[in-house]
């Protein structure tokens, strides 16, 4: 199998990578993109959590709508290119459509080998025909780009965009984080404060006046003295000795007034709203109770998990269409653990119900006969 992967994967020390066709790509250099994921642990939390609960369920793949598991597809989706397994794709397409609202996989099937990969959207740049249509997609950086087609049938390497609803681009998704962005920018803000507040030895700002004059000398030795004896953390409790002519004025709002902790769980509630992820999940537990997490674990996989799944189950399902009409892939609802209670409720009803047959009631569950 010819390594496309080196195109994805950065050479030691260097920023250099080869194609499978022996041409360079130049990619960026490691480093952050979205400070609001590796920066606030809530926005990771939310991410982590859908990626984690879509990467649990298994797809199936169905010919003719007979399940499958020696079609080519399947093993494709088990193992979708030699460094990744399935979990791990769908961890990182998952993470990929929320960071950026777009996800890219690259496709290359042939009779010789398939596999998937992703794209980095913040190499991809899309490029539209005069009717303002997708015409095709360019991965890299600088001049160094490769083209990739729309259509599938009009060369075995391919691009699949998953993106999700913009009212501002109809082919370029929104992020998530677009809309909550100042909720993150106000949670980051709060941590910034409380640790500059606990390395000032918990204690807001102040002011120390003096009555007498004072020369830039003895002003600098001042200011010297007091940054080594009170300040930083080790020095928290310190006594702070006056002599007649000192006087200390506190400066600002104590955190008390400005009520912080209430400001950050309201930041944490809109982060939570965004990704729709309840905030008991995400650590904002203090109103809490079992039975509160049990409904917000099964309100956050009805409506977060498996609509997205399905959207990312619907797109492939129309791309695989135009090499095989007659495969498709799906997932069980049966299988999901999570979603065991819903069941339970369904067969609850179903067993007091007396005007259904024994076989209607199997087929109601989708048993069949």
């Amino acid at each position: 199998m010819r390594n496309i992967f080196k195109r994805f994967m950065p050479s030691s020390g260097a920023n250099h990578v080869t194609t499978m066709s022996g041409q360079s790509h130049f990619v960026a250099k490691k480093h952050s993109h979205h400070p609001e994921f590796v920066g606030n642990v809530i926005v990771y939390r939310c991410i982590s959590l859908i990626a984690k609960s879509i990467c649990s369920i298994p797809l199936l793949v169905y010919e003719n709508d007979q399940e499958t598991q020696t079609h080519p597809l399947a093993k494709l989706l088990q193992a979708p290119n030699p460094r990744m397994n399935y979990q791990m794709f769908m961890n990182a397409l998952v993470h990929h459509f929320l960071l950026w609202g777009n996800a890219y996989v690259y496709t290359h099937l042939s009779e010789i080998d398939n596999h998937l990969a992703l794209l980095n959207p913040e190499f991809v740049q899309i490029k539209f025909d005069d009717n303002g249509y997708p015409e095709s997609y360019q991965y890299g950086q600088n001049e160094k780009k490769k083209t990739y087609h729309i259509d599938l049938e009009l060369d075995q390497e391919s691009v699949l965009h998953l993106h999700s609803f913009n009212p501002d681009h109809p082919w370029i998704g929104l992020s998530p984080l677009s809309s909550c962005r100042s909720a993150v920018e106000q949670h980051n803000a709060i941590g910034a404060h409380n640790v500059a507040l606990l390395n000032n030895g918990g204690r807001p700002s102040g002011a120390l006046i003096v009555d007498d004059n004072l020369n830039d000398t003895d002003r600098q030795q001042l200011r010297h003295d007091i940054d080594n004896l009170y300040s930083s953390p080790d020095n928290a409790g310190r006594i702070l000795l006056l002599e007649g002519m000192f006087k200390w004025q506190e400066l600002g709002l104590s955190p008390k007034n400005m009520d912080f902790l209430a400001g950050k769980h309201v930041a944490v509630q809109e982060i939570a709203t965004a990704f729709g992820i309840s905030p008991i999940l995400v650590g904002l537990t203090e109103d809490a109770s079992f039975n509160n997490y049990k409904e917000a674990r099964l309100q956050f996989w009805e409506d977060t998990v498996i609509p997205l799944l399905r959207f990312f189950v619907d797109r492939m399902n129309f791309w695989f269409h135009m090499i095989n009409p007659n495969v498709h892939i799906g997932f069980d609802m049966d299988a999901i653990l999570a979603l065991s209670p819903r069941r339970q409720e369904i067969w609850d009803q179903l067993n007091h119900c007396t005007f259904l047959t024994d076989e209607e009631k199997r087929h109601a569950l989708g048993y069949g006969k």
